[in-house]
């Protein structure tokens, strides 16, 4: 202590310069090497969750547009009409496959059984809306519209719950 009690003023000064110069310079790489790591922490969520919600999200679009085209060929007033949603229909099922393809390649294992259980809906559900378009082609509407609210709405809501449960997973 004697030793800082003989220093003068202007060494004293520079010597908690110094010090708190130290400090600082301490502090500032250790928060540096630290947001380095959090910066590829985070970097490696996004890559792997930010792809599997957006097929996610393809896929569900998909369906429901599977489901919007299904509703419209039961409402088409020729069979032209109907025959061209079912075209639509067929060509929305190959864009589903297409987006379960590309998620199961994301998908952990526990998410691809989710996934496959999803894709087991869905082919239950195309083949529903088949028994509901040779309904309405047949000019069975009613039994189309109930077979579409009842088991077709149940393979797809059944499906959309599959896929939530897996965009939920870490």
């Amino acid at each position: 202590m004697s030793f800082l009690r003989n220093l003068k003023v202007k060494s004293k000064l520079l010597l908690i310069l110094i010090v708190f110069t130290v400090v600082a310079i301490t502090i500032s790489w250790r928060g540096l090497s630290t947001s380095s790591l959090l910066n590829s922490e985070i970097t490696d969520i996004i890559s792997t969750n930010v792809p599997r919600i957006e097929f996610a999200n393809q896929i569900t679009i998909a369906l429901m547009s599977m489901q919007r085209v299904e509703k419209n060929a039961i409402l088409a007033e020729t069979e032209e009409e109907t025959k061209k949603y079912i075209d639509r229909f067929e060509e929305y099922d190959k864009r589903f496959d297409a987006m379960a393809k590309e998620l199961s390649a994301v998908a952990s294992k526990e998410g691809k059984e989710f996934l496959q259980r999803c894709i087991d809906s869905k082919n239950k559900y195309a083949k529903i809306a088949n028994e509901i378009f040779d309904l309405t082609l047949a000019k069975n509407n009613s039994e189309a519209i109930l077979l579409s609210q009842t088991k077709g709405r149940e393979e797809v809501d059944n499906c959309e719950k599959l896929l939530n449960q897996l965009v939920m997973m870490n």
